[in-house]
């Protein structure tokens, strides 16, 4: 009876896990799409999800960050590197993990997945500002301000 329960629960667990996977894959796909929409011919970034991302503490969320390399050299190709910072001395840096860009060519647009996760204990309703940070070459490209609150 133990190792029948015991198939049964990792086949459930394995089922929950599966359907978790594509709930991810099906979120970052809608967001790569909403980038693809709507950054506009001369936007520099895209921030996915609007400018104010909501977490609950200890949860994770994604979003994505679009990213277009102009340059007059068409040939050319530039290293990004995105980083958020906090604007109001009161968040987090480790609150974020980003998978960076790398090399961009030309008149080509990425993106940049970043996970939210807030740590557990931050008050519910409260806000943090901070600001995206696209880096060119070691030199500020572009910049976006969030805010990122804390689920009621």
């Amino acid at each position: 009876i133990g190792v029948t329960l015991l198939i049964l629960g990792l086949a459930f667990v394995r089922g929950i896990f599966e359907k978790t996977t594509g709930l991810a894959e099906e979120a970052f796909s809608s967001a790569e799409k909403e980038i693809q929409e709507r950054m506009g011919a001369t936007d520099r970034i895209y921030v996915s999800g609007g400018l104010r991302w909501v977490a609950e503490p200890g949860k994770p969320i994604g979003r994505l960050i679009g990213i277009q390399n102009f340059d007059e050299d068409l040939s050319a190709t530039a290293n990004f590197n995105v980083k958020i910072q906090p604007t109001d001395n009161k968040g987090d840096e480790s609150w974020f993990t980003i998978s960076q860009p790398g090399s961009v060519k030309t008149g080509e647009t990425t993106t940049v997945p970043v996970e939210v996760r807030l740590q557990r204990g931050l008050p519910p309703g409260s806000s943090y500002s901070f600001r995206v940070i696209v880096t060119k070459n070691n030199e500020e490209y572009a910049t976006q301000p969030i805010i990122v609150a804390v689920k009621e």
